[in-house]
């Protein structure tokens, strides 16, 4: 059984770890060519790379938002020359994605970045024992869920109705 104290360490690790991955999304790259780009900015060049003949709308799924969305980033990454958008020949109304030299330099960048982490974190964890392993994917899903659950408490509560209440309800 998992006692307050345990339970509370693993809280806070988790808190810490979430605020150390916002601070980093909010963090601009600059790869030296004189401008800077968000972390969906990058995002969404590293997704353009990996799925180059995805229409906008499955970017968009991807990455978790609107088409709307995207179709404004890749306006802004077109300007700033990361990105081209290249018509379907079958269909013309279907648009793919198309990275530059510009954009397929930040594609390697955050693909070496992103291999390079993977291989840091692989090395950490690599002696723990596969229960523990999978325990910890366990703790994450549960984790995943109850924040899940918070995005649909604070989305479906009215401004009158404060979260104390809404618990007492369940």
């Amino acid at each position: 059984m998992t006692s307050p104290k345990s339970f509370s360490d693993l809280t806070d690790s988790l808190i810490r770890i979430i605020h150390q991955a916002v601070a980093i999304e909010k963090k601009p790259v600059d790869l030296g060519y004189g401008d800077v780009l968000s972390a969906s900015e990058i995002h969404l060049i590293d997704i353009a790379g990996r799925f180059p003949k995805e229409k906008l709308s499955e970017i968009a799924s991807l990455l978790g938002i609107t088409k709307g969305a995207v179709t404004q980033m890749v306006q802004k990454l077109e300007e700033k020359g990361y990105i081209c958008r290249v018509r379907s020949n079958e269909n013309r109304k279907i648009v793919y994605l198309d990275l530059t030299p510009k954009g397929r330099k930040a594609f390697l960048w955050h693909t070496d970045l992103h291999t390079r982490l993977y291989t840091e974190f692989f090395r950490e964890i690599s002696d723990m024992p596969e229960e523990q392993i999978h325990g910890a994917i366990s703790i994450l899903q549960c984790y995943e869920k109850v924040i899940q659950r918070s995005i649909d408490i604070r989305e479906n509560s009215s401004n009158s109705e404060s979260l104390f209440f809404w618990n007492l309800k369940k």
